[in-house]
């Protein structure tokens, strides 16, 4: 399993991104992703400001339904924290690591997971050399069961946004 950063997010939907077939390749292989809700919503806002309300609410919808792919909070308690490690890591990078990184950089740590990322500052930062631990509330096991299939949605629906001229398609 990885937790998914925004640039690998946003890479499957902009096919002028340096790593989109490399996150098309990625998905496809059918390795369980986590996305932390607050990086889903950064990702939704991105591809709002970049293509429109519209695309950006199907983009998102999309990576819902995917079946290798799981939307969860970050918690904050006393039994997880992940909030809490998160603000640390956004203390701790002094203006050098964004709020949502840092949830990414939490949930990589606090779990053992390594990030799905193509932002090397994030994988330095994870530990993704730790390997994986006990998942505690995630639902790592009903995820890794629901093998991937070809993510023709994402793709038509990358190329859609892509021959768009003014690159806010759903106006």
């Amino acid at each position: 399993m990885r937790v998914a950063d925004t640039s690998a997010l946003y890479a499957l939907f902009f096919e002028e991104d340096a790593h989109h077939s490399k996150a098309h390749a990625f998905l496809a292989d059918g390795e369980a992703v986590l996305i932390p809700a607050e990086i889903l919503a950064e990702t939704v806002w991105l591809l709002d400001r970049k293509f429109g309300h519209l695309a950006a609410r199907e983009a998102g919808a999309t990576l819902r339904r995917l079946p290798n792919v799981e939307v969860q909070p970050s918690w904050d308690d006393p039994w997880d924290n992940v909030l809490g490690q998160a603000w640390l890591e956004y203390q701790a990078g002094r203006g050098k690591l964004s709020y949502a990184d840092a949830v990414v950089v939490a949930w990589c740590r606090k779990r053992r997971l390594k990030p799905w990322t193509y932002d090397k500052h994030i994988e330095s930062l994870a530990g993704a050399e730790k390997g994986p631990a006990p998942l505690g509330r995630s639902h790592e096991s009903s995820l890794t069961n629901r093998r991937s299939r070809p993510f023709d949605a994402i793709s038509n629906f990358a190329a859609s946004l892509h021959k768009r001229r003014d690159r806010r398609p759903f106006q």
